[in-house]
């Protein structure tokens, strides 16, 4: 057709507006009354024109608008999915960090127990590693339970 979209939407805003002005003519060129005996307000008619034409240009303005929409709502559901799959790495990477950390943990828990056991180590060390290594549990599940991202989600 060769029409750019600001030539169609001129050449359709002033077709609309011919159409509207000669039917606003029409309107005003009858006196006919109603059988109630009532004529037609020009006021009226003038509203009812103008609602048309505010009409088609939000009809306009929601046809521009729907490609935004959808590229934000793309951008929102690929943001998610990111979020997903950090969140699952995360989880991978921390339940190795914990085996590990666990498995650490009992052979010097055992190692002592085996040393105390022999008489080479007091009990009253055994027991001091024993809190130590019962408080570091609790904090590594605290912070297992607590998001390294809380702070980040709530400033976005």
């Amino acid at each position: 057709m060769g029409l750019e979209t600001g030539e169609n939407d001129d050449i359709q805003a002033s077709t609309v507006k011919q159409n509207m002005e000669q039917q606003k003519e029409k309107l005003e060129n009858t006196n006919v009354r109603t059988q109630q005996g009532t004529s037609f307000n020009k006021e009226a008619v003038d509203n009812s024109m103008s609602n048309q034409l505010n009409l088609n240009q939000l009809l306009q303005l929601l046809d521009r608008g729907t490609p935004l929409a959808k590229e934000f709502f793309d951008f929102q559901k690929s943001k998610l999915d990111l979020t997903i799959k950090r969140d699952e790495k995360i989880g991978a990477h921390n339940r190795k960090l914990i085996t590990s950390l666990l498995i650490f943990l009992s052979i010097v828990t055992g190692a002592m127990a085996f040393l105390t056991f022999l008489g080479k180590v007091s009990g009253d060390a055994l027991l001091f590693l024993a809190g130590i290594i019962v408080g570091y549990v609790m904090t590594m599940i605290q912070g297992l339970l607590s998001s390294p991202f809380e702070n980040e989600e709530e400033g976005s």
